[in-house]
């Protein structure tokens, strides 16, 4: 293919509609959790078929930040640019949204089953490692029988817990400090309680948790991505703080207000999904060039 040629196939396939096409794709995949596709999509826009991200948010992060319909102007700019430069080889770096189109176009998403529609094990008991019990009284049986020690709910000892398998150790607050990322996903943490002491922490994965308070978050001065999905989350003032933020996931919370972020000025990417946050916020946000998903 010769440069006058991809050139004007890029300048056809970068269209809103197009982008709006491979987005709405992307976003139903990751609504319905299926990871694996979008890992597929993932490798297309990487060039590189082996590539993975672990965290289903992350990833979803990364290819929002590449096909989302806001950044048209930022793709028409350089494409015009390459090509009057006659930089083959960056002009090719753009050729991914052919295999994407394809692919959104050709993708199934098969739909989560509806809420009224629940399997026999949802009508049963179910334990922090996975085993079912039959009714409540087996279940309060179990729970009896376990050390209180080895359940927590705050961030100080599922941390303790992640590190060293339990939460019967010593650690102290000066070596938390030393932290610079951390993920602590899917751990059931109900409140903050120590995550201050991390200072230097600059990306913080706390989704899939029951979160409702994150004002501890307001004394980490360094925090760049902080994703958040999945909690239960109503407000975020201490995110108003994090004057280095540039990711924030807060997909399906209960936030209705996001005025704390409006200042930040090295915002680039805010995921809104599942939230009644205001479209007048979310309008000046997207003026300002940051990406947000909603």
């Amino acid at each position: 293919m010769n440069l006058l040629h991809t050139y004007k196939k890029l300048l056809a396939a970068y269209t809103h509609e197009n982008l709006h096409t491979i987005t709405a794709k992307i976003i139903d995949l990751y609504k319905n959790k299926q990871y694996n596709a979008l890992q597929k999509i993932m490798s297309i826009a990487s060039g590189e078929s082996d590539a993975q991200e672990s965290q289903p948010s992350k990833a979803f992060y990364k290819l929002m930040m590449i096909y989302h319909p806001d950044r048209i102007n930022y793709y028409v700019g350089e494409i015009e640019k390459h090509y009057h430069t006659k930089n083959a080889e960056a002009l090719n770096r753009y050729v991914h949204i052919f295999s994407a189109l394809d692919l959104a176009q050709t993708l199934i998403v098969l739909k989560k089953p509806s809420p009224e529609i629940e399997s026999e094990d949802e009508y049963r008991w179910q334990d922090p490692s996975n085993r079912f019990y039959d009714d409540e009284n087996e279940y309060d049986d179990f729970i009896d029988d376990v050390e209180p020690a080895q359940y927590g709910t705050d961030f100080y000892s599922v941390l303790k817990q992640s590190i060293y398998g339990h939460k019967n150790v010593d650690l102290p607050f000066y070596y938390l400090e030393e932290l610079d990322s951390l993920d602590l996903s899917g751990y059931g943490i109900e409140n903050l309680d120590g995550v201050q002491h991390c200072i230097h922490v600059s990306v913080l994965d706390l989704s899939h948790n029951e979160i409702i308070d994150i004002g501890e978050l307001s004394q980490l001065p360094f925090l760049q991505e902080v994703f958040l999905s999945d909690n239960l989350i109503g407000y975020i003032d201490s995110l108003s703080f994090a004057k280095d933020l540039r990711i924030v996931d807060l997909s399906e919370n209960r936030i209705d207000d996001i005025s704390p972020l409006l200042d930040l000025q090295r915002l680039e990417y805010v995921n809104l999904l599942g939230n009644p946050a205001p479209v007048q916020q979310i309008n000046f946000l997207r003026r300002k060039g940051i990406v947000v998903v909603f």
